[in-house]
């Protein structure tokens, strides 16, 4: 039963590693959090404008 939690924990852990490193290396190439926003904003307006078929 332990073993779930241990397996648990180390995806858990893996997963905040990844998440860290590719924050990290987003932050080398010049991204940052407002660009994320942005990004997200912008294709958020390019479906809705092809979704109302302008």
């Amino acid at each position: 039963m332990d073993r779930i939690y241990v397996l648990l924990g180390t995806v858990a852990l893996m997963g905040f590693v990844v998440g860290v490193f590719l924050a990290w290396i987003a932050k080398q190439q010049g991204y940052s959090a407002q660009d994320a926003g942005r990004f997200r904003e912008r294709s958020r307006a390019a479906r809705t404008t092809v979704e109302r078929g302008d």
